[in-house]
C-alpha cells in the first residue's frame, strides 16, 4: 500500500528561514494537508502571539454557541446565565479536577496553531506506487504534525488509535525548549516566578505531570479530528492509566466512555517475588454519544441464528430466542438450588448436579 511522506520542519523559524523554505515549495505539495501562504502565516502568528491558556476554550464555544459572544468577542455571562436556569438545567454543587504542573502551559499548547511548514518527499511521491496514494505518513513532532492535520481533516476522522509513551522512566521523558521567555509566561498564564520555577523543573523528567502536560494538547486536537460518531482507543500501562483517565473525563467528558479493555499482554510465567504485570489496558471514549449517533456498527445475525429468533406471544419488544439459564456445578451453595416459578405458574427445578444461574 503506498503512501504520500511528508517532513515536519522542526522548531520556530525565522522570517528569513520560513520565506526560504516557502519558495522551496513546488508544484508538488501534496494536496492531503493545507499549508498557510505569506498572509495565512503573518495571521497564524499573530493570533499564536495573544493565545493565553483559555483560548481554545473560547474558539469551541464561539463555533458551538455564537449567541452569547458581541461582536468584540467577549462572552454574554449574563445571557448564557438567565438561559441555562430557564432551561430548568440544574449545577452540580460537587465537583472536583484534574490539576498538574504544566496544565496552563498545555492549554495554551493546545489552542496555538502550527508556525512550522510541511515539506512533501518529492522523490518518494513520485514513485508508482505511491503517486495515487490516499493515504499520508507525517514524520517529524507529534503536535506538530497534528496541528497540521487538524487544517485538513477536523470533524472528519472516523477511528483513532494512539500508543503513546509510557511512563516508566525509560520509554518516556518530556523535554520542551519552553519557546516563551518567563516574562511571557507570566503575562500569558499569569504565573509567579515560583510557578515558573517549578513548570521548568518538569523538562527533561519523566514526572505524572510531565506526562500529562505532554499528553493533554495531542489529546485536545484529537478530539478534534474526530467525527461526531468518532472514537479512540488509547493503550496505556498500570503507570499512568489512573490519570489518563481523569484526563480523558476531562477533554472527552465522562459520558463518553465507552469502555476500559484489558488486554492480556503474555502468558509466560513470571518469576518474580511480588505479582507480575501480565496486563495493560485500551481506554476508548466516544467524541459524542447521544441517542441518534451510533458508534458501533452491529454485525448481522447468521441465517442459522436468526432462525432462533420469533415471536410467538407478540412480544411487543420484538423477536427473541430462549437461552439456557442453568449452569455446571461446582462448589456451589445450598441457596444457589431453587426452583423458578413462570408467570404460567408453571414450576421449573433444575436437574440433579445444576443450578440456575
Amino acid at each position: 500500500m503506498g503512501y504520500s511522506t511528508i517532513t515536519g520542519t522542526a522548531g520556530r523559524f525565522e522570517q528569513e528561514r520560513r520565506q526560504k523554505i516557502k519558495q522551496e515549495l513546488d508544484a508538488d505539495m501534496t494536496d492531503h494537508t493545507t499549508q498557510p501562504d505569506e498572509k495565512g502565516l503573518r495571521s497564524i502568528l499573530e493570533r499564536n502571539a495573544v493565545a493565553k491558556p483559555e483560548t481554545e476554550t473560547l474558539d469551541a464555544l464561539r463555533a458551538a454557541v455564537p449567541q452569547y459572544f458581541d461582536k468584540d468577542g467577549s462572552f454574554l455571562k449574563a445571557r448564557f446565565d438567565a438561559d441555562l436556569a430557564a432551561s430548568g438545567t440544574t449545577e452540580s454543587p460537587d465537583g472536583y479536577r484534574l490539576n498538574f504542573v504544566g496544565k496552563d502551559y498545555a492549554r495554551l499548547q493546545s489552542g496555538l496553531s502550527s508556525e512550522n511548514l510541511l515539506v512533501p518527499d518529492s522523490e518518494h511521491n513520485a514513485q508508482p506506487g505511491n503517486a495515487n496514494s490516499g493515504n499520508i505518513f507525517i514524520t517529524g513532532d507529534n503536535l506538530e504534525a497534528l496541528r497540521h492535520l487538524q487544517n485538513a481533516y477536523s470533524g472528519a476522522v472516523k477511528v483513532i488509535y494512539i500508543d503513546p509513551p509510557y511512563n516508566t522512566g525509560q520509554e518516556f521523558v518530556y523535554s520542551d525548549n519552553f519557546e516563551w521567555k518567563d516574562e511571557d509566561l507570566k503575562e500569558r498564564l499569569g504565573y509567579s516566578d515560583e510557578e515558573i520555577k517549578r513548570l521548568h523543573s518538569i523538562n527533561g523528567k519523566a514526572s505524572h505531570s510531565a506526562w500529562l502536560t505532554f499528553m493533554y494538547p495531542r489529546l485536545k486536537i484529537a478530539r478534534r479530528l474526530l467525527r461526531d460518531d468518532g472514537v479512540i482507543f488509547i493503550s496505556i500501562d498500570d503507570n499512568e492509566q489512573a490519570n489518563l483517565r481523569l484526563l480523558m473525563d476531562e477533554i472527552f467528558g465522562e459520558q463518553n466512555f465507552v469502555a476500559n479493555i484489558v488486554w492480556q499482554k503474555r502468558t509466560s510465567p513470571d518469576a518474580r517475588l511480588n505479582l507480575g504485570p501480565a496486563h495493560d489496558y485500551i481506554f476508548v471514549f466516544a467524541k459524542c454519544i447521544r441517542p441518534e449517533i451510533s458508534i458501533f456498527n452491529q454485525l448481522p445475525l447468521s441465517d442459522e441464528r436468526s432462525m432462533q429468533y420469533k415471536n410467538p406471544d407478540n412480544d411487543p419488544r420484538g423477536d427473541w430466542a430462549s437461552v439456557d439459564i442453568t449452569g455446571q456445578t461446582g462448589h456451589a451453595t445450598e441457596s444457589q438450588f431453587y426452583e423458578i416459578t413462570t408467570p404460567s405458574g408453571l414450576k421449573l427445578v433444575p436437574p440433579a448436579g445444576i443450578l440456575m444461574s
